[in-house]
């Protein structure tokens, strides 16, 4: 992981959360829960999942869900868990392009919803229901959103969330040291 895209990525979460502390988009749900699924798709699975893990803890109960700090940690968990494998999945090359996107979304919201669900039912009970819904129509948003960014980036720019140098420029920097090296060796008095 390069430091240029360290940088990139922590600069964009805090804007996200700095903008994600006023704004929900649906009730008990801000901003911030998007942000994991990004990082585990621009970065890596494990930033995804440290993100949704700090990020749960803080940001949300800065926000005040109708939870206690044991509530946050399994909601943090959970949404970490959703995002790392939301992230591996799509790092897997073996399916095609469409069949990744039905296994990082279907693996995603089992993740965040139902282990997030299951967690809050052992300690809060019913309540746990009054967040059902919003929580996974926020699940499938913030993925939805994830393969948005991926299948929509253009390629010539991919390098710039962390994919590989586009093939033809890749091709060019080879030509041109290619003949440098040819220039070099062929009139070495021109280096000296």
């Amino acid at each position: 992981m390069s430091r240029q895209r360290l940088v990139l990525f922590t600069f964009a979460y805090i804007m996200i959360c700095i903008a994600g502390m006023g704004l929900q988009i649906i009730p008990y749900v801000n901003l911030t829960a998007f942000a994991p699924y990004l990082a585990a798709l621009i970065m890596a699975p494990i930033i995804g999942a440290l993100v949704g893990f700090i990020g749960f803890i803080m940001v949300g109960y800065w926000q005040g869900l109708p939870l206690g700090i044991a509530g946050h940690l399994m909601l943090a968990i959970s949404v970490g868990t959703a995002a790392y494998y939301f992230g591996t999945i799509m790092e897997q090359k073996k399916n095609s392009g469409w069949l990744r996107y039905v296994y990082a979304i279907g693996w995603g919201y089992v993740g965040q919803v139902g282990m997030g669900l299951f967690l809050l039912w052992c300690l809060i009970g019913e309540q746990a229901l009054t967040i059902f819904v919003p929580w996974s129509v926020a699940a499938l948003l913030a993925m939805l959103l994830a393969l948005a960014v991926d299948y929509a980036w253009p390629d010539h720019l991919r390098h710039v969330i962390g994919g590989p140098l586009p093939q033809i420029k890749v091709g060019r920097n080879r030509a041109r040291k290619r003949r440098t090296e040819v220039a070099a060796k062929h009139h070495p008095q021109k280096n000296q």
